[in-house]
């Protein structure tokens, strides 16, 4: 668009850019070309890092198995599962997770052919059906996605130790208001 003068900022403009990276190459890129980095692990060494996390804050002795906290952070368990099944560097062993043995098993017995789409349907917004019946509170709980207010925040407390300096909190499930009211309240804000 070609704007008259005193309807845009005067070109160029300058968009800063946090680069999603992980890894020495990607991080490498992120020092070259970005403003600062976008990650989902707590770490440090540029001046803008925002990280990713997803999840919900339990109520006070709330089971982190119960219907909604499965729909609220079911997905964020179930992205671990996705990642390290598709042998994502430095997630670790999908068999070392809680019913990460199982999960394998299903998603093996899918079709090669269609499995990598089965393995990521709903990602990031629902837990899929090989994700279902196998993810419970137990790993929402162990993997930091189902926490109460106290955990979280030293969850929090300990990314901005390792040098985030942002959060990027992605709610989901059937009540987002909720999601976002009880995370920010629970941040401080």
């Amino acid at each position: 668009m070609l704007h008259p003068a005193g309807f845009a900022p005067v070109r160029p403009i300058e968009v800063p850019l946090l680069v999603a990276a992980e890894g020495p190459k990607g991080m490498a890129v992120a020092r070259e070309l970005g403003n600062g980095l976008l990650t989902v692990r707590p770490q440090g060494g540029f001046p803008w890092v925002a990280q990713v996390v997803l999840g919900t804050v339990l109520e006070q002795g709330e089971d982190p198995g119960s219907e909604r906290v499965l729909a609220a952070a079911g997905h964020g368990a179930a992205v671990f599962y996705h990642l390290m099944y598709d042998g994502g560097r430095g997630w670790g062993d999908l068999d070392a997770l809680l019913e990460g043995t199982v999960w394998r098993r299903r998603a093996e017995q899918l079709p090669q052919r269609t499995r990598h789409l089965a393995v990521h349907a709903g990602h990031l917004i629902t837990m899929n059906e090989l994700d279902q019946g196998v993810l419970s509170g137990a790993p929402l709980a162990a993997l930091g996605v189902a926490l109460e207010a106290s955990a979280w925040q030293a969850r929090l407390a300990e990314s901005e130790r390792a040098g985030v300096t942002e959060i990027v909190y992605q709610p989901a499930g059937p009540d987002i208001e909720r999601e976002l009211t009880t995370f920010a309240k629970m941040a401080g804000l």
